[in-house]
């Protein structure tokens, strides 16, 4: 950071209610619940994980073959009996034995058509069917009747299968018909992707589990939680970031820690934050007033993207870190909470801590963090939710993860390639709309840090969609 001159931003922005909390704090008669949020109008869209995103349909190839319904119990056993322990693991969601009636038309009139095909050659072929007066497999197929799933190409020579089903549909193995058919062997997400396998390929079922992220039950208890305020804590942490930008502290950007176990449950605010990216960083911070130092605009474009240690979540974790050390001293008090330190105003002893600024600099965020009801114990962030005003970047996004929240509400994604940390979704170059490569036919997909294998931590993550997002055609 440059430690040139600094442009002295007198904020003249201060409004009527501006006023009232700067006035209403120095009595501590202010609470967070009288600071006005601008309560944001959406809806919560629960974010993809990288592995979801990444994942793409796989298909094994798998014999199936009509069986009478009343020996579906000895020929799964024979067929057991002659295929590796715990091969068809990984196939738990498909489904074994199906009815007829319950496969899809055009895989159905697949399945007959081979087996019509297969009659024909057996008849041009002038191979008896039915020795010794043995029924034939379709027409005299004892019903009711069943597909079989039987077991996937690979683990089973097609010699072995039918001999396997010789005795049981008293049947010699060449008259016996049998169809490969291409079967999804990766397993369904949800309830509504297990349909959509079962309409487009072969009967699937859900295992109410997730291989590829969070559960789907989590998310919705979570959501169920959330979203009755998430609008309202959306709203207070853009507001946290207009005054941020008003000011010259930082970008339009800001956020809120809010600990869910308070209010009765439904939550209570932690601490909040605007962007401080361009507050000077030298040892001048600022001026004999108090208000902090900030930089001009040349020292903006000599300095690219400012301080990044000042970002909005930064500073907002900074708030609570602080808080956990207060807690944390001998000398704390007894009781189980702590309020940030409340400053009813900024003068030349204030120190603000450069480069991480992670002390209220403005009425409004000294409001929000009033009456903070941090608990004792736990480390740094966990248990809490994090809401900002748009996706945090790369940086933000993993000191979010190693903090530890539980969850985390966004109001709007990184419009530049690569510039977000949180959403998995393949990135597109913002001008021109197109997918990003990586090398000779490559993707580039986002970095979806909230839910990562590698990561020693993992939380739920939403976007908060307005509706003004939606009337764009803003996909959810």
């Amino acid at each position: 950071m440059s430690s040139g001159i600094c442009a002295d931003v007198v904020d003249n922005t201060s409004s009527d209610i501006d006023r009232l909390i700067a006035s209403s704090i120095s009595s501590l008669s202010l609470t967070t619940a009288d600071v006005p949020t601008d309560p944001s109008k959406g809806r919560l869209v629960a974010l993809r994980t990288l592995a979801e995103v990444q994942s793409t349909l796989k298909f094994e190839d798998a014999y199936i073959v009509r069986i009478p319904a009343q020996a579906a119990h000895n020929i799964l056993g024979a067929l057991v009996r002659v295929t590796p322990p715990n091969s068809i693991a990984h196939l738990q969601h498909v489904r074994r034995f199906v009815k007829p009636e319950h496969i899809s038309s055009h895989i159905l009139e697949l399945l007959e058509a081979n087996e019509k095909r297969h009659a024909e050659r057996q008849q041009q072929s002038n191979v008896n069917p039915n020795p010794g007066n043995a029924p034939s497999h379709s027409a005299d197929l004892v019903a009711p009747s069943l597909f079989l799933f039987a077991s996937p190409v690979s683990l089973l020579p097609v010699s072995t299968l039918l001999a396997t089903l010789s005795p049981h549909l008293n049947l010699p193995a060449r008259s016996i018909p049998y169809s490969v058919l291409a079967i999804p062997s990766s397993p369904p997400s949800s309830t509504a992707a297990a349909a959509e396998l079962s309409a487009k390929y072969w009967p699937t079922t859900y295992k109410a589990h997730n291989p590829h992220g969070p559960q789907p039950a989590d998310i919705r208890r979570a959501k169920a939680e959330i979203e009755g305020r998430a609008g309202e804590r959306i709203g207070l942490a853009r507001r946290l970031g207009r005054k941020a930008k008003e000011r010259g502290h930082g970008e339009e950007v800001g956020a809120v820690i809010v600990d869910p176990r308070g209010d009765g449950g439904k939550g209570e605010v932690v601490a909040g934050a605007g962007d401080g990216r361009w507050i000077c960083c030298s040892n001048e911070a600022h001026d004999g007033d108090g208000k902090p130092n900030v930089m001009s605009k040349e020292e903006r474009v000599e300095n690219g993207n400012g301080n990044p240690l000042a970002h909005a979540a930064m500073r907002a974790i900074g708030m609570v870190g602080g808080q956990r050390i207060a807690l944390d001293r001998a000398e704390a008090p007894a009781s189980s909470t702590a309020p940030l330190h409340v400053l009813d105003h900024l003068d030349a002893t204030t120190d603000l801590n450069p480069p991480f600024f992670d002390i209220p600099l403005s009425p409004l965020e000294s409001a929000v963090s009033a009456s903070s009801p941090l608990r004792r114990g736990g480390y740094l962030c966990t248990g809490l939710d994090v809401y900002l005003s748009r996706e945090p970047c790369v940086m933000c996004s993993m000191a979010i993860v190693h903090s530890r929240f539980s969850r985390i509400i966004f109001a709007g994604r990184a419009r530049l390639v690569g510039q977000g940390g949180m959403c998995a979704e393949e990135i597109v170059r913002a001008k021109t709309g197109q997918s990003m490569e990586e090398g000779e036919g490559g993707r580039t997909f986002g970095y979806g840090l909230f839910w990562r294998p590698e990561l020693n931590w993992r939380m739920l993550a939403w976007e908060w969609v307005g509706d003004e997002d939606d009337a764009h055609g803003v996909p959810g």
